[in-house]
């Protein structure tokens, strides 16, 4: 009986291993801690993310995929004509392997991705669009050539939560002031890419918003920081 007792503890001890080693191993981890696998990681590349007691929206630890889209600025007050951020974006496997994700997830394999900015107004309990600035095309496969540059890190806690993300790719974009033209608004910055199958239909596949006030030549955005996944 003991020697059962024991090896069942020893299998679930390597199942939980394994549920560890999978959320969050994306990490190349070298240079970190016991306490803090990912503390060589420059801090503007992490994202914490509140965590209520078994938050069932914020589970990680399986084997599905993700998106995440972020921006951090030291600040909340701009001159209109330069209101410039941080924006971060990128994807998340369980596993390392580029090839391999690219045959679990072929339509996600995007040959380039554009980087927009675009602008709303409040129309009673809708929003118009307001204006749209292009700012790149950044070339290269999202998954099997440049996984490295577009992959993102979901950390969670021994409850599987997703407690933190961390980004490997970021780009500093300064948002034109022509699209600024409401009080009150909001710029969507959106990642977009070509449907696989329709290679002229080109659609956003995630999107932060920045919500901001405008007070003569100043704008004001609400947060210094936010994160859509």
């Amino acid at each position: 009986m003991k020697k059962l007792i024991g090896i069942m503890l020893t299998l679930l001890m390597s199942l939980g291993f394994v549920f560890c080693m999978a959320c969050g191993q994306n990490g190349g981890t070298g240079g970190g801690t016991a306490d803090d696998p990912y503390a060589h990681i420059p801090a503007e590349y992490r994202f914490k993310l509140p965590v209520e007691e078994y938050e069932p929206d914020r589970v990680c630890g399986d084997t599905s995929t993700g998106e995440a889209c972020a921006y951090r600025s030291s600040k909340t007050e701009f001159d209109k004509n330069d209101v410039t951020l941080s924006f971060y974006f990128g994807t998340y496997f369980v596993y390392d392997d580029a090839q391999t994700q690219l045959e679990r997830s072929p339509f996600r394999d995007y040959p380039f991705l554009d980087l927009y900015c675009k602008a709303y107004k409040p129309v009673g309990t809708l929003f118009e669009q307001t204006g749209e600035h292009f700012i790149k095309r950044n070339n290269g496969r999202y998954i099997s050539e440049h996984y490295d540059k577009y992959k993102a890190i979901f950390v969670c806690n021994s409850h599987w939560q997703l407690t933190e993300i961390i980004f490997n790719t970021k780009e500093v974009i300064k948002i034109p002031a022509e699209l600024f033209t409401e009080s009150e608004g909001f710029i969507s910055f959106q990642i977009r890419a070509p449907h696989l199958l329709d290679e002229n239909n080109i659609q956003t596949f995630n999107s932060v918003i920045i919500n901001y006030r405008l007070e003569e030549d100043k704008v004001i955005i609400q947060d210094d920081m936010k994160i859509q996944y």
